[in-house]
């Protein structure tokens, strides 16, 4: 009874957890470049190892041996590979080492003749098997050592020095079993130690070193947001790849509240993409995680003053123009300008979906018309909308800082209309798509993709450059495949070294000034007349400012500095 109990809950809980915003993948071949990259600087970790000395008495034959020392020559080549459900096996092979002794031979009877002189032995063939465990902790993964065999092999030995032909048989013998059970015994643990001790103590350094939660570079009142790439649970091992499921969402920086929606499942692993080093697959979570926490902070908002609309454009915000939307907004509030208050209600969800096609993100909006009185902003009505826009991603190296982003690019699609509510009666939507189509497209996209052009930034630290992207889209799904480049810190790795960068360092700054954004062409499709347009750009000629937007002249709204 106990055990059926205990297995319903365990497939329960397997049901009922909650899937990672992001997985990503290390494939076998950034295995591979890893081991080859580590090796010489494991090597430089080696010390000289002293042989203890050793006297012995063989008949009326004394021998002592001296002086003893090892060094290693190279730690040849190695190969690291997932192994399904267990971890990463590795194995090395054509370890080479030197090793020197001094040999002093003595006969106990008259005349007591004696000799002395070198052996060298020499291996060029050593191996070594490993096998590493890779666990999650505090959501970092941990590298243990869970088994290190080496084999030494035969040593060659050769004999410089004094004559000895009395004893000559009996020395070589000596040697050959000083070197087999001492000298190979002392290798096999100076190199199970090393490897062990850069398993658990070096790797784990450089590993804890990487930020996880990553702020968001952008400016204020934006800047409240962190990216946690921590993990959500033990890394996996499949055929080819070590997979890791990741936290991915996009969370307040104070708080660390998370979307209280689930992230829908996504792969881990494509076969297509499997030569390169790593796979990052992101799940619309993501971007939706970012939505909802802008919208609790109350960032999800947006003024358009009746002053930044074109003064050739065919519908102004003052309550004249928009007695045409709304008859009763003119007896009102009579001669009043109006301004609107773009936000997204609380409650509300953006739905943020993926596909072979693109990113397509569907956002409910509330406009508020207010008017604007000498006692203060009146609210006339509000019409209600789901803006619908294509989201083209971008994976790159920020030109600024050389680290990774995926950037993004809103494009405005449409934005149905009805009406929420009204304080002056009737209110026509449909009448008011040429003034709200130019809202969204001249005013708002701009100002999201100023947010988008900036980036997410992925996970790295120093040392350590992304190349070859690769973004490819998916059904459910956006994947990054890219390979790298390490570079190991140039002193001597020990416990006490930080392999990647301090929060202080990390040049995760606002970004919004050091990365220009390219201005797009402003389109008033909808204007009625070639001469509505050049006015329109006349209007913008001198610049109008807007919640740290500053637009340029026939040119879509750039984010200047938002303090």
């Amino acid at each position: 009874m106990m055990l059926r109990l205990a297995l319903l809950a365990a497939a329960a809980a397997s049901v009922s957890a909650t899937a990672p915003g992001v997985r990503a993948s290390i494939s076998s071949h950034a295995l591979k470049y890893i081991v080859d990259t580590a090796l010489p600087v494991v090597q430089k970790k080696f010390s000289t190892i002293s042989i203890p000395n050793e006297d012995s008495k063989h008949g009326k034959v004394k021998v002592s041996i001296s002086n003893g020392v090892c060094h290693l020559n190279s730690l040849g080549s190695g190969s690291l590979s997932p192994v399904p459900g267990q971890g990463i096996a590795g194995s090395i092979q054509g370890i080479s080492v030197d090793c020197s002794a001094h040999i002093k031979a003595k006969l106990s009877i008259w005349p007591h003749p004696s000799c002395s002189f070198d052996v060298r032995g020499s291996v060029n063939g050593a191996s070594a098997g490993l096998v590493i465990g890779v666990a999650e902790t505090g959501g970092k993964p941990v590298l243990s050592s869970k088994s290190v065999s080496v084999n030494v092999g035969s040593f060659k030995l050769s004999f410089h020095g004094g004559v000895c032909g009395f004893v000559a048989k009996l020395i070589n013998g000596i040697a050959s079993l000083f070197f087999k059970n001492k000298v190979n015994h002392m290798i096999e643990k100076e190199v199970s130690s090393v490897l062990s001790q850069f398993i658990n103590n070096d790797a784990n350094a450089i590993i804890s070193a990487i930020p996880l939660d990553i702020p968001l570079p952008v400016k204020a009142p934006y800047n409240i947001a962190d990216v946690d790439f921590h993990l959500a649970n033990a890394p996996a091992f499949d055929t080819g790849y070590m997979g890791m499921d990741v936290v991915g969402s996009i969370v307040n920086s104070k708080t660390k509240a998370p979307a209280p929606f689930p992230a829908p499942t996504i792969p881990a692993w494509s076969n297509a993409s499997a030569a390169h080093f790593l796979q990052i697959f992101l799940s619309p979570y993501v971007l939706e995680s970012a939505v909802w926490t802008y919208q609790q902070a109350g960032l999800m908002e947006y003024t358009v003053k009746h002053t930044a609309i074109p003064a050739g454009f065919p519908v102004q915000l003052n309550t004249d123009a928009l007695a045409l939307i709304a008859p009763g907004i003119k007896t009102a509030f009579p001669g009043d300008f109006v301004d609107l208050q773009i936000t997204m209600p609380q409650g509300k969800k953006a739905t943020i979906t993926a596909s072979p096609a693109g990113v397509a993100a569907s956002v409910p909006l509330n406009i508020e018309f207010n008017a604007v009185t000498a006692s203060g902003d009146k609210n006339a009505f509000v019409l209600g909308c789901d803006f619908d826009g294509a989201i083209a991603l971008k994976a790159e190296t920020n030109s600024t800082t050389g680290f990774p982003m995926i950037t993004g690019n809103l494009s405005y699609l449409k934005c149905p209309l009805s009406v929420v509510s009204s304080n002056v009666g009737a209110v026509d939507p449909g009448l008011a798509d040429v003034l709200l189509n130019f809202v969204f497209s001249g005013l708002v996209t701009p100002f999201v993709n100023v947010l988008l052009n900036v980036g997410l930034p992925l996970p790295t630290t120093k040392g350590l450059t992304f190349r070859n992207f690769r973004l490819i889209n998916g059904n459910g799904y956006v994947m990054v495949a890219t390979d790298f480049t390490y570079v190991f810190p140039s002193l001597a790795l020990d416990s006490n070294v930080n392999g990647g960068h301090s929060a202080e360092q990390l040049p995760y700054a606002p970004l919004l000034d050091g990365t220009p954004v390219e201005p797009a062409e402003m389109t008033v499709e909808e204007a009625e007349s070639d001469e509505a347009d050049a006015s329109a750009d006349a209007s913008f000629a001198s610049g109008v400012t807007l919640l740290g937007v500053k637009r340029a002249a026939g040119h879509a709204p750039m984010l200047r500095g938002m303090n």
